[in-house]
């Protein structure tokens, strides 16, 4: 069975890639911006929406 931690993680990552390839059609794309986008969108959300899960997870276990 797959976490939700890594399902959020594999799903970040697919959507980093599609905007990537979909962003690479553009004259105005650079190599910078690709790694931007994986970064923030692959890396650094995937983060922030795990971490917003398991705080949520806390207060409930609290209550």
């Amino acid at each position: 069975m797959v976490s939700r931690e890594n399902k959020v993680i594999l799903g970040f990552g697919a959507l980093a890639l599609l905007l990537s390839a979909v962003g690479s059609q553009f004259v105005w794309w650079n190599s910078w911006m690709f790694v931007a986008v994986v970064v923030v969108v692959g890396v650094l959300f995937p983060l922030a929406v795990n971490d917003g899960f398991e705080e949520e997870e806390e207060e409930e276990a609290e209550e």
